[in-house]
């Protein structure tokens, strides 16, 4: 299956070439070194090619986000780290909650909306319907042993609940929470400020970017890039939950003035067969929904 993202052709993506890559347990995954003490663990096989980041200081590690929970992530993490494990989501869609139950502590961010589907899960029935791993989908053999008949979104519970700047240390490495809001109401990036890494969730990466999901809001998300472009001079690097463990932080300003673009009505698209609107920037594109009816004009 070819994608718009240049999947599967692209593997492994040039910047993991460049970053020192880890032995995995499971080869559904593949783990590099950010930095000192951060790891990124992809799941490349799929078109999602989801990334879930490992943090660890002196005392403690934190994880953010689990994957789409059909190999053991809990034992990757185990062997990368013996220290205590707390794990954040980076916002509650299926591709980033699937291995939650693995993980006593899973935070996230304080709205209602997002704690309520991260600890509703979904059935083996919704995840069926939604055809989450469908052969189309994957470019080599889900993990050994993993039935796609069964699979589900386990129920997991929201131990605590994060808010807007809150900080977490780690012991020799301080995060800081960012809300930004617009992919999901909930949705958050992290920042490492020993580092000097943002982590982005959804929010930002190289491909695809969803503005026309449950609860998504164009408005907001250009408020959210607008956030971001602001604090692209103090950070030294990107690491998204797709595709690519690190890009520039140069992108954030560039994805805030293609959004601009598509605020003021200048900005080019192509009609989608349900509607959606479809605006290539070339290393990221983003999907919008079809404007309101009697709606005039590009925006």
């Amino acid at each position: 299956m070819a994608h718009a993202s240049g999947w599967p052709g692209v593997l492994p993506r040039p910047i993991h070439r460049e970053l020192a890559r880890l032995d995995s347990l499971d080869p559904w995954f593949e783990i590099y070194q950010v930095s000192e003490g951060v790891f990124s663990l992809v799941e490349p096989y799929h078109y999602e090619e989801t990334i879930s980041y490992l943090i660890t200081g002196e005392e403690r590690a934190v994880l953010i986000d689990t994957g789409m929970g059909v190999a053991d992530l809990r034992a990757e993490v185990q062997n990368l780290t013996r220290l205590p494990v707390v794990m954040i989501n980076s916002h509650w869609h299926w591709d980033h909650i699937g291995a939650n139950y693995q993980f006593e502590e899973v935070w996230a961010f304080d709205n209602d909306f997002e704690v309520g589907k991260i600890e509703r899960g979904m059935s083996v029935e919704e995840c069926a319907a939604a055809g989450y791993l469908r052969p189309e989908s994957l470019c080599r053999p889900l993990p050994a042993g993993f039935d796609p008949a069964t699979y589900e979104l386990r129920r997991s519970t929201v131990t605590r609940r994060l808010k807007h700047l809150e900080q977490v240390h780690l012991g020799g490495r301080v995060l800081v929470i960012h809300h930004t809001p617009g992919h999901s109401p909930g949705g958050i990036c992290i920042y490492d400020t020993a580092d000097r890494i943002l982590f982005t969730g959804d929010v930002y990466y190289p491909g695809t970017m969803y503005a026309n999901l449950e609860r998504s809001d164009f408005d907001i998300y250009y408020q959210t890039m607008r956030y971001l472009a602001s604090l692209a001079p103090h950070i030294r690097s990107v690491s998204p939950s797709h595709n690519e463990s690190r890009v520039p932080p140069a992108e954030l300003t560039e994805a805030e003035s293609g959004f601009r673009e598509i605020m003021s009505g200048r900005a080019p698209y192509t009609v989608l067969p349900d509607g959606v609107r479809l605006y290539d920037f070339g290393r990221f594109r983003l999907e919008r929904p079809p404007a309101p009816a009697g709606a005039q004009g590009n925006p």
